[in-house]
């Protein structure tokens, strides 16, 4: 078979599934495109080998399909992941529900549910919690039914005040940001006026989902937060909300310490546009020795066109196929946001330390901030400055080294 004329459908499922019972040699990525889109014959075949296989390996195959469903959209593993959603291992489990992020079928609403609700393991619950985000944004959008709609929300708003464990309540939290359910805008509020720095980066994370510009001062006022997972989602926050009074403060964290933060402020800028947006996002991609920070300036320079287009369409000349072009133009770019939820129960210990507060990070100038219009301004938003772009520094890995420092 030569190898420009390679498909994966020319793979004989005998041949990968022998491959897959075989433990002793790794499972060649190139089988991993043959799961796409399972003929019905196909995948009972799969499915009858399925439990034949350890644990370890439906684990390692269930993670490289997420892996690579990230960052290829054209495959479709949903059918090995309504499989590994009722396998017994739990971390298959919860992988299966990451692979079927994408998805909206109403079919695995109920079995969503009774996860979120009743499922032994901490990280499977949060990963169910985390999906039905976007059954939240669809019924938001009425492509789903009321019914279904309020029973995922009253789900979520009754595990984000249990007293299950916090990775699960934030990430209920987090996908009732997509809801304009009243009862949302307290817990959101809460969890913002927090000193658990968790909660705050979750309370920040729905704010961007809320496509509410009332949450501006909230987002401004952590923007130069000293913990980086805060600077990172009120940086997020920013773009999706398109604050143009975030462009200074955005400009300063293009020197920020930490890559990620650097990263998610890259693409923040591209959603928001203005001015000195384009010259700083080509100055990275030209002069960054950090090939990931240069990936992300081309991909944020393609979307800040598309938002540069969505701005400069009127009223009067916008018409269904304008919208129609420029949607498809976004849909071909990828998004260089990083991650779409929070982090899994055994993940957060990298970037939490629970012993940790944020009492010296509040003061008189953001301490309760409350969703009111009428609020007091924020104290100096000018002081965030506009720091002379230096070259960026690629070195820094994120890390909570700055935890301990002085707001």
């Amino acid at each position: 078979m030569k190898q420009d004329n390679f498909s994966p459908t020319d793979i004989p499922m005998t041949e990968l599934l022998d491959a897959f019972l075989d433990e002793d040699t790794p499972f060649n990525p190139r089988f991993l495109y043959r799961l796409s889109d399972l003929s019905p014959e196909d995948l009972q075949a799969f499915i009858n080998t399925w439990q034949r296989v350890s644990t370890w390996r439906r684990q390692t195959l269930m993670e490289d399909l997420e892996e690579l469903g990230e960052v290829n959209t054209i495959v479709n593993f949903e059918a090995i992941g309504r499989l590994a959603i009722d396998d017994q291992d739990s971390r298959v489990r919860a992988a299966g529900l990451r692979v079927l992020i994408e998805y909206k079928d109403e079919s695995l609403i109920p079995r969503f549910l009774v996860l979120l609700n009743d499922d032994d393991d901490p990280d499977v619950r949060a990963a169910a919690a985390n999906v039905l985000a976007r059954y939240v944004y669809i019924g938001e959008v009425e492509e789903l039914s009321e019914n279904w709609l309020h029973e995922i929300e009253d789900t979520l708003l009754r595990v984000t005040e249990s007293d299950d464990l916090p990775i699960v309540r934030r990430n209920a939290l987090e996908s009732l940001g997509y809801s304009s359910r009243p009862e949302v805008i307290p817990l959101i509020q809460r969890a913002y006026n927090s000193n658990e720095r968790e909660w705050v980066a979750s309370s920040l994370f729905a704010m961007a989902r809320s496509a509410s510009e009332e949450w501006e001062k909230h987002v401004l006022a952590k923007i130069n937060s000293q913990h980086p997972i805060i600077r990172l989602e009120a940086a997020r926050a920013a773009g999706e909300l398109a604050l143009d009074a975030a462009l200074d403060p955005l400009f300063e964290l293009l020197n920020d310490d930490n890559q990620e933060v650097r990263m998610t402020t890259i693409w923040s800028l591209s959603q928001i546009g203005g001015e000195g947006v384009r010259e700083r996002l080509e100055y990275i991609r030209d002069s960054s020795e950090d090939e990931d920070e240069v990936d992300a300036a081309e991909n944020a320079l393609e979307n800040l066109e598309f938002t540069e287009d969505l701005e400069n369409l009127t009223l009067f000349d916008i018409e269904a196929d304008d919208v129609d072009s420029l949607l498809q133009k976004r849909e071909s770019i990828p998004d260089a946001r990083l991650g779409e939820g929070n982090l899994g129960a055994d993940e957060e210990e990298e970037f939490f330390d629970d012993d940790e507060s944020l009492e010296d990070e509040y003061d008189e100038g953001d301490e309760g901030l409350e969703f009111d219009e009428d609020d007091d301004d924020l104290e100096d938003i000018d002081d965030f400055g506009l720091n002379d772009y230096d070259d960026v520094d690629t070195d820094d890995e994120y890390d909570d080294e700055d935890d301990d420092e002085a707001a």
